[in-house]
């Protein structure tokens, strides 16, 4: 059978929120117990992932629960281990998920299986952030002329970041180089790097402003925010076989913090610790 809009759909969002379950070693490891290892495609883990969810959803549909099952226990006892438990959040949101699929999994339900689960404290945002202005703003940019925007996008990311104190500076000149800011978090000085192009930044860009970081101190580390994201290939061969100094963030990362009413500081403390957990410059927060 072909998979409808919303089926697609709901696959992307089951991948999103699997892989940060657990390392793709042990998605390949579950799909072989289930006798699903021929759907499990070594290379990418977000597209590995897809193609497993999408292909015993089509061809072994009777036991697409009992995959999505042996996950779920095999990343309880993985995150147990990590110091950081599985989040009652994101066992109510898959279950959400399933049931787009038709699918409701009683042992998932189950309110004393529930009642075992973590459950985040909510962190009350500082009085001095108004989230509805910040979103105001952030939409007004839409409608810019590019170099307006960028100006203002530059402002803007100043803003946010005197919101949450991390004692921004705004742009200013070395020879030979601009810095677009930079800020304080967590004791470390972060340099900033802002784009607001149509198309995603690209290896190049990386390139030239880690270059711009490891020509500072060795303990300067960087921040590049891209509203159009960063091109697949660019992040692959910018990763590979190398440690990373710095992390990203796109505009569907600010979207989301800003409907979601979430911590800009939270936010880059998990990208900040995926990075010297994986190496992975850019860890999206659709995946947190």
């Amino acid at each position: 059978m072909s998979l409808s809009l919303l089926q697609n759909q709901t696959m992307s969002e089951l991948e999103n929120l699997l892989y940060g379950f657990a390392p793709g070693s042990h998605f390949e490891a579950v799909s072989s117990s289930v006798g699903l290892g021929e759907y499990w495609q070594r290379g990418s883990k977000g597209p590995a992932i897809n193609n497993l969810l999408k292909n015993t959803y089509e061809y072994k549909n009777e036991i697409f629960c009992t995959l999505i099952l042996k996950l779920v226990e095999d990343a309880i006892s993985y995150q147990n281990r990590q110091g950081s438990p599985l989040q009652r959040g994101s066992i109510e949101y898959l279950n959400q998920l399933l049931l787009k699929l038709q699918f409701k999994i009683p042992d998932l339900w189950d309110p004393a299986f529930l009642g075992t689960l973590y459950v985040a404290k909510p962190v009350k945002e500082p009085e001095s952030i108004n989230i509805t202005e910040f979103y105001d703003e952030f939409m007004k940019m839409l409608k810019m002329e590019p170099h307006e925007r960028g100006y203002a996008f530059e402002k803007y990311l100043y803003k946010c970041f005197l919101a949450y104190d991390l004692k921004p500076r705004g742009s200013f000149k070395i020879v030979g180089e601009q810095i677009d800011g930079s800020f304080d978090f967590d004791n470390e000085v972060y340099l900033l790097e802002a784009k607001w192009h149509n198309d995603k930044t690209s290896e190049d860009d990386l390139l030239v402003f880690r270059g711009k970081i490891e020509s500072k101190s060795i303990w300067t580390r960087g921040l590049f925010v891209s509203y159009s994201g960063f091109t697949e290939d660019g992040l692959i061969a910018f990763s590979k076989g190398k440690s990373t100094n710095m992390i990203g963030m796109s505009g569907e990362d600010l979207s989301i913090i800003l409907l979601k009413n979430m911590r800009l500081d939270d936010i880059l403390k998990r990208k900040i610790r995926n990075a010297a957990e994986t190496g992975e410059f850019y860890f999206p927060v659709l995946r947190m």
